[in-house]
């Protein structure tokens, strides 16, 4: 999200403990966070907050997709 990346060395403690303070969300679960995103805005009658979160997921779910599985 800050535009920062860098690789660190699998078995290295700092990704280690990366990993277990981590936010995973695949793409069921963002599909289910979307329906219930916009259905609060419906209800709040506001519009800016969809488009918000729709770019981070969806930017979130191509980037995740893309990386190729072990």
């Amino acid at each position: 999200m800050s535009g920062k990346e860098e690789r660190l060395p699998a078995d290295s403690a700092e990704c280690q403990y990366k990993k277990l303070h981590s936010v995973w969300i695949d793409s069921e679960s963002y599909k289910m966070l979307k329906m219930d995103i916009q259905n609060n805005c419906r209800l709040a009658r506001c519009k800016q907050i969809t488009g918000a979160f729709d770019e981070l997921f969806l930017t979130i779910d191509r980037a995740v997709e893309k990386i190729p599985l072990p």
